[in-house]
């Protein structure tokens, strides 16, 4: 392996974790490669397991009776798992000799046919005869049949004469042929649908799987820490599989034991290298580390990446805290891991705790950073502008004086009309009440469930208009749900008619109430705008961890 060979892995690795530092490799002198064979074989035999079933009437038969579906299953069970069934045996030497011992690896349990064994059992719920009693008339073959029979009249007289006849009837009983059995009393058995049998059905799958995996490698000479890294590893941090270079075209496969068991190798190549790499960045100075890894795989970058990704002093006095200048940092996959626990300095599981890439220490300076931002973008919100808000507070009023002026021009308020602070306070409680007297007497109707299905959506409307930027969440939605729908209640009761002194209180000024209602709605624009301010603010930082700590990105 040359320079350029060994410095393309660990760019790959550059390229996936840190894309944004412009960060370049130099390797000092030529890598140290070894290669070592590798070994992997496992054994494979032919195994066996049966179910059976029962499918109702008669569904075709290969056997006459239970013990000799029995006698067929242990029979080939037997021949099977023994080795004396050759069209078994070619089917598992087919599999293992055309599939690579790897992939049968991932593959676990494969199958290698399946036979059915059949025979007809006596139904269990008529006996054989095929009939049971007919549910309609309990086996009489007949059911009484109601009929209306005329009994009298009722007539009524005038001066001696009929002048109306009223006739009388009642319900009377009359036995009946049965219609469902004809007046047989039996009809065809519900269970096997009158053949008076069932269909037992025994499936024998055959299959095989890999058992006792062995390894054999050599130990390398020049590069030791090789078989101490292997051994340190489990599955889930390492997987060998992907450094080895397999050779399949020389995978062996070998009779063991007798027919119907065989052993499968498969051998490869393991090449380990190491060379002393030099990074270069434009945010700090060069770092060094002895960098190794095997096949394509990085086994340990020696922290090369630890400097570059720092929050340190140098760099403190050199970047401004502004999007611009630290979205090379802040835009890399091992930042954003680094930073996923906010309240903890341990490295992250994974492949940076594999590869040593960063320490503790870098870790809690880039939480250091990121509370930095974070702050400054907290206050980017907080500094509201006061002729911003008089603005909004002067076009609310606007736009409230002509919408009541509609409303109270027009038909739809009638004599209502009743706007201002103290009637919508008094109203809240009367809606309160409301909310609580429907839902707590449990009557819910269609009109009751389009009333909240409409309120829902008046409510997420008033989220949209006055609500803030931020990520949707249940809590979110519920809470304007419930406040939006009281305060719609209480401005609709406004209108209600005033002659009720329990539904609405009379306004006291209606100026002071429509101007203290437009410095509330210049507050909650100008507090979306500001918001809004702040979410600009925040994407120039490419940080998607930043987002969510600001609460416009869900977690």
């Amino acid at each position: 392996m040359n320079k350029e060979l060994f410095l393309k892995i660990f760019n790959s690795l550059r390229d996936c974790w840190v894309p944004s530092l412009d960060l370049s490799f130099e390797a000092e002198k030529v890598p140290v490669v070894e290669t070592k064979t590798y070994i992997t074989s496992s054994k494979f035999t032919v195994q066996a397991s049966s179910y059976y079933q029962v499918s109702y009437g008669n569904c075709g038969f290969n056997c006459q009776s239970l013990s000799e579906v029995d006698r067929e299953v242990n029979s080939i069970i037997d021949a099977g798992c023994n080795g004396r069934s050759e069209v078994l045996n070619n089917k598992l030497q087919h599999k293992i000799s055309k599939t690579k011992l790897i992939d049968l690896y991932n593959l676990g349990r494969f199958p290698l046919g399946n036979y059915t064994y059949k025979c007809l059992i006596e139904c269990d719920d008529c006996h054989g005869s095929g009939t049971e009693t007919c549910s309609n008339c309990n086996g009489s073959g007949s059911v009484q049949e109601p009929y209306q029979a005329h009994v009298r009249d009722n007539l009524s007289y005038h001066n001696g004469r009929v002048t109306s006849r009223n006739p009388v009837y009642e319900t009377r009983y009359r036995r009946v042929n049965c219609g469902r059995c004809h007046t047989t009393g039996r009809v065809s058995c519900s269970t096997c649908g009158g053949d008076g049998v069932n269909t037992h059905i025994e499936t024998v799958e055959f299959y095989s799987s890999h058992s006792t995996p062995k390894i054999e490698w050599q130990n390398f000479d020049k590069l030791t820490w090789v078989e101490a890294y292997i051994k340190g590893k489990n599955s889930e941090d390492f997987n060998i599989d992907e450094a080895v270079d397999w050779q399949f075209t020389n995978q062996v496969v070998q009779e063991s034991g007798g027919p119907g068991s065989y052993t499968v190798s498969l051998p490869g190549t393991l090449t380990a290298s190491e060379c002393n790499l030099k990074a270069c960045s434009l945010y700090t100075g060069a770092t060094y580390g002895n960098c190794k890894a095997l096949g394509i795989m990085v086994c340990d970058t020696d922290y090369i990446f630890d400097d570059h990704i720092k929050w340190s002093s140098d760099k403190k006095s050199k970047i401004a805290l502004t999007g611009k200048s630290l979205t090379p940092i802040l835009k890399n996959k091992i930042v954003e891991d680094c930073l996923e626990d906010m309240s903890s300095t341990k490295v992250p599981k994974g492949k940076i705790k594999s590869l040593n890439m960063v320490s503790s220490e870098t870790i809690e300076t880039l939480q250091e950073l990121m509370n930095k931002v974070l702050t400054l973008n907290k206050e980017e919100r907080e500094s509201v502008s006061v002729p911003l808000l008089m603005l909004n507070t002067f076009l609310s009023l606007i736009l409230l004086t002509g919408l009541l002026y509609w409303l109270n021009t027009t038909n739809i308020i009638g004599d209502g009309f009743n706007f201002g602070i103290y009637p919508i306070l008094a109203n809240s409680i009367d809606a309160t009440k409301i909310l609580g007297s429907i839902i707590f007497s449990g009557y819910y109707d269609m009109i009751f469930f389009r009333d909240l299905f409409i309120m829902f959506l008046a409510s997420m409307t008033m989220m949209f208009v006055f609500g803030a930027k931020k990520a949707f969440s249940i809590i979110r939605v519920l809470k304007w749900y419930l406040f939006g729908m009281i305060f719609i209640l209480s401005f609709m009761l406004q209108f209600a008619n005033l002659k009720d002194p329990t539904i609405s209180s009379n306004a006291n000024n209606d100026f002071m109430d429509l101007f203290i209602f437009s410095l509330f709605a210049g507050i909650l624009f100008t507090r979306k705008m500001s918001y809004g301010k702040q979410m600009k603010y925040a994407k120039e930082y490419n940080s998607n961890k930043l987002l969510q700590l600001l609460g416009y990105v869900k977690k």
